[in-house]
């Protein structure tokens, strides 16, 4: 069962979100048990919680200095939200899609570290922060950087979103 999980986390690293949720699926079809129980060869725990963080990998990921935001959703996740996931360099991060697009996404800084997104809308504004230091720039490589003071939050929308 634990190779399913690998398959799927690695599937998520490369974007590819419906193959993750593929493997998931294998998973469930294959060990875990309709009470909910995962069965292999004896009691185990630490298939199901990779499998959590599995998930986690399609909804947020945090590798090389940025955070990205829903890199490895399935085609057929079309309603998504998720609040407060932890990212690197002390960020909560919550975001929401409907319909498939990503309506808003909003960081809470820790920290106060510098903070690379990439982010699943084109031209995402700067709509609401609770500090007026808050600044949102583009980057040369496609990724948005965000500066926020400690304890400082933020909410991205895109352009175009009616609020």
């Amino acid at each position: 069962g634990y190779s399913y999980v690998g398959a799927s986390a690695i599937s998520s690293w490369l974007g590819r979100g419906d193959d993750a949720l593929a493997y998931l699926g294998d998973l469930l079809r294959g060990y875990v048990r309709r009470n909910t129980m995962y069965m292999e060869a004896g009691p185990v725990i630490e298939t199901p919680l990779a499998a959590a963080q599995a998930v986690h990998e399609m909804l947020l990921q945090s590798h090389g200095g940025t955070v990205a935001v829903f890199p490895a959703l399935p085609s057929t996740w079309r309603d998504v939200a998720f609040a407060d996931l932890r990212a690197q360099g002390a960020f909560l991060v919550s975001a929401a899609r409907r319909n498939g697009a990503t309506r808003f996404v909003r960081v809470r800084s820790l920290a106060g570290e510098p903070c690379l997104l990439r982010l699943p809308m084109e031209h995402p504004i700067l709509h609401a922060t609770s500090d007026r230091r808050a600044k949102l720039s583009p980057t040369s490589t496609g990724t948005w950087a965000l500066e926020l003071p400690r304890g400082a939050e933020a909410v991205l929308v895109p352009r175009d979103e009616p609020l």
